[in-house]
């Protein structure tokens, strides 16, 4: 059964129009009708709000066996190396993020580590958070500047091989994903996903927020995920795959 199918399926189940559904995630009727027909695959975002509003199984709906799966790679993308204001309608970018006035990471990557993996580091851009979203590119640029009626705010998994060393061992991170009017910003850390909630809740901005962070942010450690933790929010989204970063093995956080 097509992915179509599955979402026609589900939308009579639960007794929606194609306008309601339109409504509730805030896209047109032509939209939805054009994921029935196949003629367009919804993006990560609302794959995720279909699934909860349809109470479609990701994995099913996507017909994803394994965290490898081509669909889930391909509708997620994989960050780009270069020119992030034009390459983020398609592919999440890495950015720091600045909250508040602080900054996540934390950390800059050391000058030393820059010049080890010259060659091997992916584009990273900046967003901001304040009265306004303000993104920019690896240059600096700003491409991106004003309040986004909405957000999701999820988190990914990502394993990485360091290059450094004679033996590299297999290191477990977890990126937090930011979709902003259709654009993946990929923060590479989770420690971020607090500050965005209070400054969703200053700004009023709405959030989607298909993992439930809010509701474990005050019983989580952010900074210390485990996997078991993950899996257990993930559980059911689609968020749940092995993020494939590119650019060689070596991020830069």
């Amino acid at each position: 059964m097509k992915i179509g199918e599955k979402l026609v399926a589900g939308r009579q189940k639960q007794g929606f129009t194609q306008q309601e559904v339109a409504d509730k995630l805030f896209v047109t009727r032509q939209t939805v009708s054009q994921w029935e027909h196949d003629q367009r695959k919804p993006d990560l975002e609302n794959v995720a709000r279909l699934c909860r509003l349809l109470k479609l199984d990701a994995r099913d709906l996507l017909e994803v066996n394994d965290r490898h799966s081509d669909t889930m790679i391909e509708l997620l993308g994989v960050p780009a190396f270069a020119n992030i204001s034009r390459a983020i309608a398609t592919h999440p970018a890495y950015m720091h993020a600045v909250v508040a006035g602080k900054q996540y990471p934390h950390n800059s990557t050391p000058k030393w580590l820059h010049r080890l993996t010259a060659g091997y580091q992916m584009a990273v851009g900046q967003a901001e958070f304040g009265d306004i979203v303000t993104l920019k590119d690896e240059h600096g640029q700003v491409f991106y500047a004003k309040m986004p009626k909405r957000v999701t705010i999820a988190l990914l998994q990502s394993v990485i091989f360091p290059s450094i060393g004679l033996v590299p061992l297999p290191q477990t991170r977890y990126r937090t994903l930011v979709t902003i009017d259709h654009m993946h910003v990929l923060i590479p850390t989770p420690t971020v996903v607090p500050a965005l909630f209070d400054w969703a809740k200053t700004y009023q901005v709405v959030v989607q927020d298909p993992m439930q962070l809010a509701a474990h942010r005050q019983s989580l450690d952010f900074k210390a995920l485990t996997q078991t933790q993950f899996d257990k929010l993930a559980a059911g989204t689609p968020y749940a795959i092995i993020y494939q970063q590119s650019g060689g093995n070596m991020a830069p956080w």
